[in-house]
């Protein structure tokens, strides 16, 4: 299939590769008008020699500020971790033209990016109030109750309740940009990716104190739901996170337009 693959890809980008310096390339095969196949590899006397294969899913737009960057081994790819501006919590991202604008993800640096993952093992979350009776969560909110109520006793304090509308969960999983996330899934829509059935969902995958959400595009074939998700709904799931400055549309021409500060 990749010689195929090869053959009907057109060049998306040229760089040197990270730590070696060696001339490569990004060569892109358009499945749908979701999802691209990006092929890294190397070029030499040869011609071209291909060493990663990644898709490249149409994502949310967002504006992310970054505050890690990790080259990966091969020099052709690599991840960030970033959230939204003045967030607690980052988040690990795989970038699909991480070669070709490495230059631009430097911490501190605040980048327009557009924003997806591909998940599996999704199911639906039962919900409802919940009451936090123990935990950091309850220790510290007695804390701000008795320092606010120094003459009342834990028996007059009344126990904090989660919303679970305003919840994002991460939970690392130690692959590169793989993470456990449970969230609300605020649109889902019912889409085809290389002719299978997929459910694509909005969904915020960080926020801040304030209340602001960073939303992305995840796409999770239809297989792998335990259950079918509905907007509304409280989704659980394995999910691989993608933010990508070039898209399909990449050109190092244009690799300087994302940065905003």
């Amino acid at each position: 299939m990749l010689p195929d693959c090869l053959d009907q890809a057109s060049e998306a980008a040229r760089f040197s590769a990270l730590g070696s310096g060696k001339p490569a390339a990004y060569r892109d095969r358009a499945l749908d008008d979701a999802c691209t196949m990006r092929i890294a590899g190397f070029e030499g006397e040869d011609g071209f020699r291909p060493l990663d294969v990644f898709p490249v899913l149409q994502g949310r737009p967002g504006v992310v500020e970054v505050r890690a960057a990790f080259d990966a081994a091969s020099g052709l790819c690599g991840c960030i971790v970033a959230g939204l501006p003045g967030c607690r919590h980052p988040l690990e991202f795989f970038v699909p033209s991480y070669g070709a604008v490495h230059r631009l993800l430097v911490p501190g640096a605040t980048v327009g990016m557009t924003l997806s993952g591909l998940a599996s093992n999704l199911y639906v979350v039962q919900r409802g109030p919940s009451v936090i009776t123990e935990g950091p969560r309850y220790e510290a909110a007695l804390a701000d109750f008795q320092k606010a109520h120094p003459e009342a006793s834990e028996a007059d304090f009344e126990p904090p309740i989660l919303d679970w509308d305003k919840v994002v969960l991460d939970l690392p999983r130690g692959a590169m940009a793989w993470r456990g996330l449970m969230a609300p899934a605020r649109e889902v829509a019912r889409v085809f990716l290389c002719g299978r059935r997929f459910f694509r969902m909005l969904v915020p995958v960080n926020h801040t104190e304030e209340g602001r959400e960073l939303l992305a595009w995840i796409y999770v074939p239809a297989q792998e739901c335990h259950e079918v998700p509905e907007p509304g709904v409280l989704i659980g799931c394995t999910v691989w996170l993608c933010a990508d400055c070039g898209g399909k549309d990449l050109r190092l021409d244009d690799v300087e337009s994302p940065v905003l500060q």
